[in-house]
């Protein structure tokens, strides 16, 4: 039997390096691979098919190597065993098909707005929703970032800004799916604007990648992911923009609660409040959790999640309950906890067309 499996290839010390060298790793032939720059570090991204034999070998020399297909079957080498992690809506060739066509795309934005070194760029014409559909674009970044923004019309004066990070695989460059995960958060905003007038930021990122920026790896670097494109857009709104920075609002979903997390271990000044639903973080020590006890929290998440574990997830990872705990231990007075005993990982959007968050998140003030 042949596992199918697509990877990331990178060797220590290497900016430059073959198929070649993958295939006298794996002992098998490469079916068919990109190369990738990260930051000026070149990845190589391959398909390939391997008999189930070897696999114990494989991983012996090389451990990252470690996610196997059977169909729409997913294996994770661990503990010295294949073990069955989940079903995906794609087989391994899809996945690395649906990979090379994304990185595709990112070579092709990039390129195209070369000459804009921090600047704002239409990326539709046609508006969704009242959302203008725009890019940021940064030099020191690998991808330039769509991202959609709705300002109420007629409204004058300071107005608050609600952001809505994606979850994981739900970005592209068209801004619509975004916009359609967030869509009981957006309606349920755009329903009540004369009440509370506010301006709707949305960020799109490629399929392929996420918003959490990690402290311990080369993903931590922001000149490779989302931290630096959104801070220059951030930096760039609060300038041309009426934004209210005293009522800056962050609400998160799945991988996009993690990227909360994450933007509140960098920025705990920077926010009035933050809704996380299904989220994760590293581990963190107290003096993180220090820093948030005057920032207004409301958690999210169901127990029965099977995709974002509510407690304890790995050594490296850890989810809402250790995190609320955690503010809880530093003192934090305005911590909300919504903790489902059902819904899974669609709990997100239970909570945000059911509880009644909106008072409680206009009232919030840095």
């Amino acid at each position: 039997m042949k596992l199918k499996t697509s990877v990331f290839y990178y060797p220590e010390n290497k900016t430059s390096f073959t198929p070649e060298e993958l295939e006298n790793l794996i002992c098998e032939p490469v079916k068919d691979y990109f190369r990738v720059d990260f930051g000026g570090m070149e990845r190589l991204y391959a398909y390939m098919e391997l008999p189930l034999k070897n696999v114990s070998a494989l991983h012996e020399k090389d451990p990252t190597l470690n996610t196997f297909w059977i169909g729409n079957a997913i294996f994770n080498y661990k503990d010295g065993k294949l073990k069955f992690q989940r079903l995906w809506h794609q087989t391994a060739k899809q996945n690395y098909l649906s990979c090379k066509k994304t990185y595709e795309k990112i070579g092709f934005y990039k390129k195209k707005h070369s000459g804009l070194s921090d600047g704002i760029a239409v990326n539709r014409k046609r508006n969704f929703l009242g959302f203008e559909r725009l890019r940021y674009c940064c030099d020191n970044t690998i991808y330039t970032m769509p991202f959609a923004l709705y300002k109420p019309k007629g409204v004058h004066g300071k107005l608050p800004l609600v952001i809505f990070l994606h979850g994981m695989g739900n970005g592209g460059e068209s801004n619509i799916h975004p916009i359609a995960e967030g869509l009981s958060l957006i309606l349920r905003l755009r329903l009540q604007m004369k009440k509370n007038p506010c301006m709707i930021l949305v960020p799109s990122l490629p399929k392929i990648t996420g918003f959490p920026v990690s402290t311990n790896t080369e993903y931590g670097d922001p000149k490779i992911g989302f931290e630096n494109n959104f801070n220059g857009l951030f930096n760039k709104l609060i300038k041309e923009y009426p934004v209210d920075e005293d009522r800056v609002y962050i609400f998160g979903c799945s991988n996009g609660a993690g990227g909360v997390w994450s933007q509140l271990r960098l920025h705990p000044d920077r926010y009035a409040a933050a809704i996380p639903m299904m989220g994760f973080s590293e581990p963190m020590p107290d003096e993180y959790f220090e820093k948030l006890k005057d920032v207004a929290i409301w958690a999210v998440h169901a127990s029965n999640d099977n995709n974002v574990k509510i407690g304890k997830i790995n050594d490296n990872l850890y989810g809402t309950d250790c995190l609320v705990d955690g503010l809880k231990k530093a003192g934090n007075k305005k911590l909300e906890y919504t903790r489902y005993n059902r819904y899974g990982h669609s709990a997100a959007g239970v909570f945000m067309r059911k509880e009644n968050y909106i008072p409680w998140l206009f009232e919030q003030k840095r």
